[in-house]
Parts: C-alpha cells; structure tokens; sequence
C-alpha cells in the first residue's frame, strides 16, 4: 500500500518502502521479486537418505502449489548454529530476499532457537509453511521432551569427543614432532662423537710424538674435516670438548701429585719420627749401659736410668710394635712414591678419556658372552653415552650471535633453528621458515608470469638441494636467567651482537614432564657492573659450622652481630648445597634489612686456603677424627662463590681480605670488649681490615 494519512493526523508509511530504504535501494526502485526457499537437514552423514527424502518431499508440496524454490540442506546437530546453509539462509531472510519459507518439521530447522529465526521472518514479511505439523502433537509432550533430551545428550557427546580428538591429535602431532626433533639431535650427537674420538686420538698421538699443543692443530681440524665432511664451525665445537677434556684431566692429576707430594711429606715425617724414637731408644740404653758398667768397674751397685734415658727408652714389647710401625711406615713412603711416579708419569703422558664412562666400560666385563641381550642392551646403551652431547660456539660477529643455531623467543619459549652438518641433510634436513618464505614468493611469481605467456623465474641452489636445519620449538626457558637470555637473543638480531654457545645434552634423567630428553645450555658473556664501595661494612667470618657476622659504623666502630648455622657435617652433597644457598639468602637478607635502616653496605670476606687446612689435618686425623671429618664437608670455595655470585646480581660490593690473625685480633681488642664471640670479633676485624685505611686493622 502507498503512503497514507490518517484523519487523525497520522502518517503510516508502508513496510516494502521502509525495506527498501534501509537495504539501499532507491524509493522509485521497485523491490526485486522474493524467493520461496525450502530448508531440510539430517543430523549426521549416514542420514543423507532422510535427506533426500525431505528434498523431495519439499520439492514436491512447492510444487502442487505452483511455488518456483530453491533448497538449501546442511548436515549437522539441531543446535549448530553455525552451519553454512543456516547462516546462508539468514542472511537471506534479514536482506530481505526471501518471501517464503518451507519446513517439512519445525525441528528441521533448529532444535532449539527456531522461534527466534521465526521472529525473524514475521519483521521481514516472510511466510513459514511447516508442512508437517502433526507428529509432535501425536507424540504427546513427554516423547516431544525425550527428543529433545536426547538431541542435547547427542551434541554434548559428540562435543566432548571432538575435544579429547582434537587434544588426542595435538598430542600425537607433539609427540611426532618431539621424535623427529629427538632422532636429529640423537644423529647430530653421534657425529659430535665419531669427530671427537677422532681428535682424542690425534691429539693422543702427537703427544706421543713429542708434538702436543694447548689446543688443536689445524693440520688435525683439515683432516678430520676432509673424513667427515663437517664444517669447520661444528668442528671446532667437538675439539673444544676434547680440549676442555684434556685440560680438565691434566688439572685433576695436577692436583692428585700435589695430594700425593703433601701425602709423601707426611708418610717420610713419620718414618722420620719414628726412627728417631728408637735411635734415641738405642742411645739412652747404650749411655745406660755405659753407666752400669762404669759403676759395676768402680764396685758401685748399678745405677737407674736418669730421668732424660727413662723417657727416651722404650720397653722391649712396645719397642717391637714401634719397629713394626717404622716397617709400615717405610712401606707407606715407598707406596706413595711409586704412585706419585706413576701420577707424574701419566701427567705427561695423553690424558686416560673413555668416550661412554668408565662405569659403564666396566659393566661390559660382568655380562656373560653368551647372554645377547644382555650385551644387545649395553651396546645400545654405551652408543647413547658416547653421542649425548655436542657444542656449538658463537662469535659476536655471527648473524644471530651464532651461524648454527638461530634462536626466536615466543613468549616463555625459545624455537631453535639448529644448522646440520652436511652428512646428515638428506636425513633430516629441512628448508628453514625463510627459505620458505622465498620459495613461495618465487612460485607465485613464476606462476603469474606463466600466465602472462612469459619466462618463469630460475629455480635458486637451495630450492633443488635437501634443507640445511632442523626446527625445534618449544623450548621452556628457566625463571633462573630467563631476561638474560631473551635480552641477548633479540640484541643479536641487530648489529651490537653478543655471542652464544650453545651446548646440547641428552639427559634422560633430568626431567619427566617434559617430550624430548635433550636440554640446551646456553652460554652468554654477561657484563655485571662493579658496584661501589660502601662506607658501611659487614664482615663475613667463615666457619666450618656457621657464618659468624658484624656490621661496623665507617669509623670501624662493631654495631651488631649475627650467627647463621652451617650444618654440614655427615650430609650429601645435595643437602650441603642447599644449606649453603639458605645460609647465603640469610646473609643477604640481613644487609637489606640493615640498608634499608642506615643506607649502602659492601661485604666483606677472607680469603682462605682450606686446601692446605685440610691436608693437615689429613696427617692428624687419628688424633682429631671428628674435626677432620667435619672439615671434609666444609666447602669454602662454594661458600665464597655464593656469596660473590650473589653480590655480582644484586650490586653489592665485596672485598677480599687477607685473614691473617683476625681471630687473633678479633678476641683480644672485640670480642671481651663487646660481647661478642671469637668468630664475630674476627668478622669486626675482616670489616675493618677491608677499609684499607691506616690504624683500622
């Protein structure tokens, strides 16, 4: 109808006109003729003969009744709202294109919501012809409800086990992807170790030779390098190993000839002092004798021992186990020099190394030759042991920090795009995301200008080779480290780069929940800036039981003092670590509490040699067993280590002074005159002696 008004003064403007305006038609336009759309659906696919039977069923109501239609159908739950031929037909509806609707059953449409769609077509004058409307009257409500029911059962379920699908599918893509990454790494490793054992044994050679270097030769890197078909990069990774290997051996055998020349010293000592009991055994009793035999000449009954011979002389049953305590004495000094040659031998001589471990060498010798198993197990076993590892050395002026592995942080992970060595990149080899990039550039390219009638573009090298790297995402970074590592990584992708070292272990102890057993070291150059002097000290008295601690004022005046425990003795390592890290949190606990009352603290410590402490006391120990036991579990260099660590991070200035007669100083000027005990006194001292000034000692 045409535009009216009322005589009551209204005006009412017909629906098609305001339809019409509001898709953006013009007013004079008339409106383009409606369409009769039929809708069927079937819940699943093994219902598409249902489906067909509503087409033709629809198909042939429309046309008893003379309606030209079309049929749109979709496959899928009467609470999907997101099916392609719903949305479809919507958006028709709300454009205003359809002007009928036919259902063969009102659920066909939505199980639940087509009331809404109904709404829908009553505001855009669209007729619903439902052409069955009989069975859920028949039915009764309650078989209405059971439908419904169910239909809601039905979805949920099939949600649910698309959920577990679909995390079932992540996984098994994660734990392909893990596998793949893991047989990598696992090849890469025993490459690493075939270069290794190579440059042991060359290395073993020239120093046979007479021709041993600190480092490797390049006479060797050529060889080994032509043999191999590695790069010069993953090269000097493996001989960095080797060498590290070598210097660690020649360090541990520096340090036994210096334990065995301390054990020598002792033993001599003790044959020493026992041979000079019983040569002053022997000349008390000949002076003795002379005595007697003077006063037996003189007609004298025989005179006793002075006091000096009684003391020199020994009884003839102790003088027995005496001599048989200089016979064991004298075998010691013999056993030590023969292993003090042996040990000087060898630190000349190419260090003793078994690629694999030498537990697990000696457990070849106690399988049976027959049992095949047995032996199948420990050869797989030793082949792992000897390729778990590799090195990859950067340089600050490699793109990334390092041309072997280029690392991206996502988020708390790092993705890992390692380099492989040429042998092994028709196995594993893969095209890097860059590469890819190109290659897909190139081809879309190439296929516009085919198009066109022209040239396509030339394939580059890389494209018709195998790839170069192997993708490995997922890394998790520690809390420990974390800014560090991701501060470098995106400094090397400018041009003020720092260089990283990687170093890949397989461990399949370290971690449970976690898809591979390789971890990644990373190893970064970090610049700690020096933190100034503060006139306010706190000396820091190490004990083999506590830390004993003083803060002094700037003129060197004791103003409080601390204890913190250090119960080492009897413990594992594990726990003597831990222990250690606890007593240097405590430390530093109480230098905050105190900065925040009178301002900047420094530290400061002593520097002391529990190496030569121990050794002497390693010849008294049948004296003083507990003490040396106790000092057995003392760790000072941890100790000092945490400490200067820890200062290093959270900008805290630590000296180091000599330790010379602190205690001494300590409990004769501070320890009475304060009350303080004879470690805190030596802790005032250690403060005061840090100030370097004259008269403050």
């Amino acid at each position: 109808p045409a535009d009216v008004m009322t005589p009551g003064g209204e005006r009412r403007w017909s629906r098609s006109r305001i339809m019409g305006t509001r898709l953006g038609a013009a007013a004079e336009t008339a409106p383009p003729p409606r369409r009769t759309i039929c809708y069927a659906r079937v819940s699943t696919s093994s219902q598409k003969g249902d489906l067909i039977r509503q087409e033709e069923t629809l198909a042939m109501f429309c046309a008893a009744n003379g309606w030209p239609h079309e049929t749109v159908s979709d496959v899928g739950s009467g609470m999907n709202y997101n099916k392609r031929g719903l949305r479809s037909l919507i958006a028709a509806i709300a454009r205003g294109e359809v002007g009928r609707l036919v259902l063969t059953h009102k659920d066909r449409l939505l199980r639940f919501g087509a009331e809404i769609v109904f709404a829908l077509c009553e505001e855009r004058d669209v007729e619903v012809v439902v052409i069955d409307r009989t069975p859920g009257a028949e039915a009764g409500a309650e078989a209405e409800l059971a439908a419904d029911v169910l239909e809601i059962v039905t979805v949920f379920s099939a949600r649910m086990y698309g959920a577990r699908s679909r995390k079932n599918r992540k996984l098994m893509a994660d734990l392909r992807a893990a596998a793949e990454e893991a047989a990598a790494l696992d090849a890469v490793g025993a490459l690493a170790g075939r270069v290794k054992r190579r440059v042991h044994a060359r290395k073993a050679a020239l120093c046979r030779g007479g021709l041993e270097t600190a480092r490797t030769p390049q006479g060797v890197k050529a060889e080994i390098m032509r043999e191999l078909g590695v790069s010069g990069r993953f090269f000097n990774g493996c001989a960095a190993e080797v060498d590290g290997m070598w210097e660690g051996k020649r360090a541990c055998a520096a340090m036994h000839v210096e334990n065995l020349e301390g054990k020598l010293a002792a033993a001599r000592a003790n044959a020493d002092r026992i041979r000079k009991a019983l040569d002053a055994d022997a000349s008390a009793r000949a002076a003795h004798e002379k005595a007697v035999r003077k006063a037996e000449g003189a007609g004298k009954p025989a005179p006793l021992p002075t006091r000096s011979r009684a003391e020199k002389m020994i009884s003839p049953t102790k003088r027995a186990h005496v001599e048989a305590s200089l016979e064991r004495a004298l075998a010691k000094v013999t056993s030590v020099e023969r292993k003090l040659g042996e040990t000087k031998t060898r630190l000349k001589a190419p260090p003793r190394i078994v690629f694999g471990g030498d537990e697990l060498f000696r457990a070849r010798t106690a399988i049976h030759p027959n049992d095949v198993a047995a032996i199948a197990a420990w050869r797989e076993a030793w082949d792992a042991a000897r390729s778990g590892s590799f090195m990859l050395i950067g340089g600050k002026d490699e793109v990334f920090g390092n041309k072997s592995v280029m690392a991206s942080p996502a988020g708390d992970e790092i993705a890992f795009t390692l380099r492989l060595p040429d042998p092994l990149r028709e196995r594993f080899g893969a095209h890097s995301a860059d590469e890819r990039r190109l290659m897909a550039a190139r081809a879309e390219r190439s296929a516009a200008l085919e198009a066109a009638g022209k040239a396509p573009l030339a394939k580059p090298a890389y494209e018709a080779e195998p790839g170069r790297y192997v993708e490995i995402r997922g890394v998790k970074l520690p809390d420990f480290g974390r800014d560090v590592i991701t501060a470098a990584i995106a400094r090397n992708l400018g041009r003020d780069r720092v260089a990283l070292t990687y170093r890949f272990v397989r461990d399949d102890g370290f971690r449970h929940d976690t898809l591979s057993a390789w971890r990644v070291m990373i190893t970064i150059t970090a610049e700690t800036p020096r933190a100034a002097p503060a006139a306010w000290r706190i000396g820091v008295d190490v004990n083999v039981d506590h830390l004993a601690l003083a803060l002094i004022d700037p003129s060197g005046n004791p103003v409080q003092a601390w204890r913190v425990g250090l119960p080492l003795r009897n413990l594992p390592s594990g726990r003597r670590d831990a222990i250690i890290g606890d007593a240097i949190a405590a430390v530093f606990r109480i230098l905050r509490e105190q900065e925040a009352i009178r301002g900047p603290i420094s530290l400061a410590v002593e520097d002391l040699d529990f190496g030569e402490k121990k050794r002497e006391m390693s010849r008294s120990a049948k004296r003083r067993p507990g003490r040396n036991r106790t000092l057995s579990s003392f760790a000072y260099s941890k100790i000092l280590g945490g400490l200067t660590r820890r200062a290093a991070r959270e900008g805290v200035h630590v000296s180091v002074v000599n330790p010379a007669y602190t205690s001494l100083i300590g409990e004769a000027n501070w320890a009475g005159r304060y009350g303080l005990t004879r470690h805190q006194g030596a802790a005032v001292a250690i403060a005061r002696r840090s100030h370097n000034r004259p008269g403050m000692t």
